[in-house]
């Protein structure tokens, strides 16, 4: 396994690793998700969907890149940079839209932008390798 592919790996375990914090967080203290989001429980409807959301989501997509992490690299990398762009469209049109959000928003907006750069650049390196390109290594060798 070559550097790309140790450092796609690791990059995508990372992510994996985010996505089921938050879930455990959600399953185990919606109450504490609420109060990063300044929300105030309505029904028992709101630990509901912060944990089928927050929680089961998150825990399907956790297990979803785990998986993809070593079997399907360049779906694993599609994905994190689709949802955090997702994120950040939303997120951006709301800071227009209501102005600057949170302290505990911000540093997710952070996280967000960082991790759809680091997806993108490294969906971009693993398109330009030789495998992926439609090249086999044995291609490569034999025209060298």
């Amino acid at each position: 396994m070559n550097f790309l592919r140790i450092l796609i790996t690791g990059f995508i375990l990372l992510v994996s690793s985010i996505f089921l914090a938050v879930a455990m967080g959600a399953f185990f203290a919606p109450g504490e998700v609420m109060q990063y989001l300044s929300l105030q429980p309505v029904s028992d409807s709101t630990f509901n969907s912060i944990r089928s959301y927050y929680g089961g989501l998150n825990l399907a997509f956790a297990g979803f890149l785990f998986y993809a992490g070593f079997r399907m690299q360049k779906t694993a990398l599609g994905f994190i940079s689709l949802y955090t762009i997702g994120f950040l469209i939303g997120r951006v049109y709301s800071f227009f839209a209501e102005g600057v959000a949170s302290a505990f928003v911000i540093r997710w907006t952070v996280v967000e932008t960082i991790l759809f750069v680091i997806s993108f650049l490294l969906i971009r390196a693993l398109l330009k390798t030789p495998e992926q390109a439609g090249t086999s290594k044995i291609e490569v060798q034999s025209q060298a």
